[in-house]
């Protein structure tokens, strides 16, 4: 079995104790992580903080090239990534290959960008600009649903932006993103980039760590309600049963699987508890719904619609974050707007419809911080992601991600003075 460290200032560390990683798709151990204590985490930040100096002066030509040779690793190392990727998150052989696709994309695309320097005022006695200087040290919290992904998001712009890092893989998914930090080591000075892994206790310690200069986190873009309209609601539920019977569910090292098991077993008892009030209060499911709550052979799960169940019930107004889902009827425009608006979450939504004009008119109304018309998770390296309200401080990609990991700094000159 392959052994798993911490990396602290380019070197590998252990701990006294070690965490269990399962495969979600038969429930068996494949492989052991360190649980990383306090000290080890004032190490990594310690090695941050000593690195930033000589990182952040460097230009941002030097450290995008460092961008691209890491995404020259991901290249390399692709076809071991995504067998790792595949035994510790589930997701298919399909969607690995996308993640890790997508993680060398957005890797090119952000060591492109710069940050501006902006001048307000040029004249003979005075230049005033405002331009981006380094945070400091990052911490980034990566979660299980994109691995390597979200692990690449939390790299990318901090580096390029002159900052160092301290890393968190998810407890559930660590071994791809351990094993892509032990690699990357060959292209970044030691200490850029520390990656510790542990249990519950470590995101506490890390977003209260008086070393660390700003955290992040993720969520995801799945869509969790279907608002659909009466006129159409009997066809297209009908066609969404059909479709879900011929989805094929199995082990993600499967090719011929689409869709894989549920990412852990704390995720799993989740969605049943939305399965157990759906059947509690009688509301009706379309397909799936038959879940095991003692799963010995993997934690699959079907795929899931409720039929138009209550705008007050729990499937609607929590996050399932599973394949279980609720169609819900609606006829009048300024109501379903109302009624899609009224939550806590606020990170993606979209609008279907042949009627161009009427679809964009509603987009333009929803309150999530990013909107497709006739598609979903329309994210590219170029544009923002992050979401409003409880859904996230902050964007990822693009310029207003990068310059997130920057402060503002104006600087003034004054070009004539009488100096005694």
């Amino acid at each position: 079995m392959t052994e798993y460290t911490h990396i602290i200032n380019g070197k590998p560390a252990i701990s006294p104790t070690t965490l269990s990683v399962q495969n979600p798709a038969t429930q068996k151990k494949i492989g052991e992580v360190p649980v990383a204590t306090k000290d080890q985490l004032d190490e990594a930040v310690a090695a941050a903080r000593a690195a930033f100096p000589a990182w952040s002066v460097k230009s941002q030509d030097e450290r995008a090239q460092v961008l691209e040779q890491i995404a020259d690793i991901v290249e390399k190392n692709i076809g071991e990534y995504k067998t790792i990727l595949v035994s510790e998150q589930g997701k298919t052989l399909a969607n690995a290959e996308w993640e890790l696709g997508g993680a060398v994309l957005f890797l090119r695309e952000t060591a492109k960008l710069r940050l501006p320097e902006k001048v307000i005022v040029d004249n003979e006695q005075t230049r005033i600009t405002e331009h981006h200087v380094p945070i400091g040290v990052c911490a980034g919290i990566v979660p299980w649903n994109f691995p390597l992904l979200i692990a690449i998001l939390k790299i990318g712009a901090p580096l390029l932006a002159g900052n160092t890092l301290v890393l968190k893989p998810s407890p559930f998914t660590p071994l791809a993103t351990l094993r892509l930090v032990k690699d990357i080591q060959a292209v970044v000075p030691p200490g850029v980039i520390n990656i510790l892994s542990g249990d519950d206790s470590l995101g506490p310690w890390i977003t209260s760590h008086p070393g660390i200069d700003k955290n992040n986190g993720q969520a995801c873009i799945a869509a969790k309600r279907l608002y659909v309209h009466e006129k159409i609601y009997d066809q297209f539920r009908d066609e969404m049963a059909k479709f879900a019977k011929t989805v094929k569910i199995g082990d993600g090292a499967d090719p011929q699987s689409q869709l894989g098991p549920v990412q852990n077993l704390m995720q799993y008892k989740k969605l049943l508890s939305f399965v157990d009030d759906a059947k509690a209060n009688g509301y009706k499911f379309i397909t799936g719904g038959d879940v095991n709550p003692n799963p010995s052979n993997g934690l699959f799960m079907p795929v899931s619609f409720i039929d138009n169940p209550p705008e007050d019930s729990k499937i609607v107004r929590e996050e399932p974050f599973g394949p279980i889902v609720p169609l819900l009827k609606w006829s009048d425009e300024a109501d379903v707007i109302k009624r899609a608006n009224d939550t806590k979450l606020g990170l993606a939504a979209s609008v279907w419809g042949k009627d161009l004009e009427a679809a964009e008119r509603i987009a333009k109304q929803l309150q999530a911080g990013m909107i497709a018309v006739n598609g979903i998770g329309m994210s590219t390296p170029h544009s923002a992601f992050g979401g409003h309200k409880e859904s996230g401080i902050g964007v990822e990609g693009g310029l207003n991600g990068l310059c997130g990991y920057s402060n503002i700094q104006t600087f003034a000159l004054k070009k004539q003075v009488a100096f005694a």
